[in-house]
């Protein structure tokens, strides 16, 4: 969205935003601003101010639009990954739960959107090297990716990458590898070679036939791809 201009993207925000605080206030618009000029700070890695922005528009849109409303589901999300690049697993975990509760209530059991949520829960579980609550949830979100997305979606791949990752740290690397070849060749498809996400897989790919320092090395950069 912001690619090439940064800093002129970030200044009309700023601007933007001035003007509704003025005009609007608490106002959902603001609100929308607020995730966008956070959205900004997320890429500059500003993450400080990334989390001031996004949990000021949680706080508006749940004093606007209540508590249960759908647009809380990305404000809670974006905080959710703020709180993971700083290590806050804990606060990260509990920001997803309360989007997955509200996102099954406003989409169902089976969408897209839910599938998307479980995943970033999956991925947070394994940072936390909680592998077998991970893998329920990312099959789980694979089985609906799969019926809702099809099998050459880039979410579908995602999963099946994070259960590549899954079966790696549980010493299963032969399936490891088999579920890392059907995320390469849809991330291959889609976004082609030297994508953040196609980088992903062909370094954890590599990893299962390196040295423990290799693939310690690789678990470092699967940090920075995960939302991407």
């Amino acid at each position: 969205m912001y690619a090439g201009e940064p800093e002129r993207a970030r200044l009309n925000l700023e601007l933007a935003l001035a003007t509704q605080r003025a005009t609007l206030g608490a106002h959902s618009d603001t609100a929308t601003t607020l995730n966008h000029l956070g959205f900004l700070f997320q890429l500059g890695a500003e993450l400080d101010a990334a989390q001031a922005c996004h949990a000021e528009a949680l706080h508006i849109r749940c004093s606007v639009l209540g508590p249960s409303h759908p647009a809380l589901v990305d404000s809670l999300a974006n905080l959710a990954y703020v709180d993971f690049m700083q290590g806050n697993l804990d606060a990260a975990h509990d920001m997803l739960q309360q989007a997955l509760v509200i996102q099954r209530a406003a989409t169902g059991q089976r969408h897209p959107e839910t599938a998307r949520l479980l995943t970033n829960l999956g991925e947070l579980l394994l940072a936390q090297q909680r592998v077998p609550a991970a893998e329920r949830v990312l099959h789980e979100a694979l089985a609906m990716q799969q019926a809702e997305l099809g099998g050459a979606h880039p979410d579908t791949a995602r999963t099946l990458g994070d259960l590549g990752d899954a079966r790696r740290a549980a010493g299963d690397t032969i399936t490891a590898r088999e579920y890392y070849v059907q995320a390469l060749e849809v991330f291959l498809a889609c976004h082609g070679a030297g994508h953040a996400r196609t980088n992903w897989i062909s370094a954890a790919l590599d990893a299962l036939d390196q040295t423990d320092a290799t693939a310690a090395a690789y678990d470092r950069q699967f940090v920075g791809v995960i939302n991407q």
